[in-house]
């Protein structure tokens, strides 16, 4: 009888660590889905949310990048970073906006602030703390949330007031600077004139009110790193804090596909910066 009682205690506890083991590490699990929503009315006016646990939660939301001409939210499914902020608590958004050349790049940034506005309209209802909101950009998408956290106009106009950005991290982010004119607008690219670049250059707009605060990563571009440090020195004259640190042994696309890998360096500098800005 003793026999039988110690078999059937041991298959048990066999039973036991084997459901706890898939509950805790699902390895071949299927990736958290998001709920996607709509913002406008154009078909790329749509965003992945995925609720963050608990609520009140800080809000991430992410832009793609692609040369203001391609990419799409949809990257974003089963990546690392998703997993990685939504298991500490975040909410994450992962936003589509309309391309060029069928709009402007100002059209793109205002598609940005309208979809923050309308995540932080229906904060009660998502579980987001809209006084806690991440802009988080790569490359291009980079641009885009540099301008909004610079220029508060086009948050305003979804009427929302700078301040409830709590940082901007650029990862990557290209075309923050204007660059000096040689020659006609190369055909088919996103900014029309100089005079366009030179208004939706962000640097133009770095005197306050800005954004909290801004974090700045890049990998081996030194023409990228280079407009970085120019709009982080015109950020810091004006006040606000912004910080630029170089990732070696990493290239453009890496730094945003590994962030949320474990002892990626980019994303123990992000989790740091984001639990000081966001966690208070």
């Amino acid at each position: 009888m003793r026999k039988i009682i110690l078999v059937l205690a041991l298959v048990g506890v066999c039973i036991w660590l084997a459901l706890a083991q898939h509950l805790a590490a699902p390895a071949n699990a299927e990736p958290i889905r998001p709920r996607e929503m709509a913002y406008g009315k154009d078909r790329l006016q749509t965003l992945d949310f995925w609720r963050g646990e608990g609520g009140h939660a800080p809000l991430i939301i992410f832009l793609h990048g692609g040369g203001w001409s391609s990419g799409d939210k949809d990257s974003e499914t089963g990546s690392a970073k998703v997993a990685h902020y939504v298991g500490r608590g975040y909410a994450f958004a992962a936003l589509n906006y309309r391309l060029a050349p069928d709009v402007t790049i100002a059209e793109q940034v205002q598609d940005v602030a309208d979809a923050t506005g309308y995540l932080a309209a229906r904060s009660a209802a998502l579980g987001i703390d809209p006084k806690k909101i991440i802009l988080m950009g790569h490359s291009s998408g980079g641009h885009l949330a540099a301008l909004i956290g610079a220029d508060p106009r086009f948050l305003a106009k979804a009427g929302l007031d700078v301040s409830t950005i709590r940082g901007v991290v650029l990862l990557d982010g290209a075309g923050l600077v204007p660059r000096a004119r040689t020659g006609a607008p190369r055909p088919g690219g996103p900014f029309t004139s100089d005079a366009e670049r030179r208004i939706l250059a962000p640097v133009n707009h770095a005197t306050k009110p800005n954004a909290a605060g801004f974090l700045f990563l890049n990998a081996s571009s030194e023409d990228l790193r280079q407009q970085a440090k120019i709009l982080a020195d015109a950020l810091e004259a004006a006040g606000t804090p912004a910080e630029v640190h170089p990732i070696d042994g990493t290239d453009h696309m890496a730094l945003s596909e590994n962030l949320g890998v474990e002892g990626d360096p980019a994303t123990t500098l992000v989790d740091g910066y984001l639990r000081r800005v966001a966690r208070n």
